[in-house]
């Protein structure tokens, strides 16, 4: 999406087992603004079936951002957490270039050359 221009992602959650509750917590992070609801909570959850959560998500400058998510299934003997980080590009990024790799040296300080690897005949 376009800076500042407003979008929905859609979070989805295939449970493995039942569980009496599952709650959904939704964060930003500086740079982007969630509007609308920011938890969830389902129950009773059942395994293999799917949980959907939307939230509207307006990134204010290009780049690439995450939108933090813990997720807590809860029993009545247990709960147990799960802490997930979506990733977000907003508008057109540059690319980060690929840094230079640092010269490799010998014993005496002298630079290595690199040379093609020859497997003898």
């Amino acid at each position: 999406p376009a800076q500042g221009q407003l979008f929905e992602v859609e979070l989805v959650f295939d449970p493995r087992r039942a569980a009496d509750t599952l709650e959904i917590e939704i964060t930003d992070a500086p740079g982007l603004v969630l509007e609308g609801e920011k938890t969830a909570k389902f129950g009773p959850v059942e395994a293999g079936q799917s949980y959907t959560a939307k939230v509207l998500v307006k990134g204010d400058d290009a780049g690439l951002y995450y939108i933090g998510v813990l997720a807590k299934m809860a029993t009545q003997v247990q709960t147990e957490s799960r802490a997930f980080a979506v990733p977000v590009v907003i508008g057109d990024p540059a690319a980060g270039q690929k840094p230079a790799a640092a010269a490799v040296l010998d014993a005496q300080g002298q630079a290595v050359q690199p040379m093609k690897a020859e497997e003898p005949r």
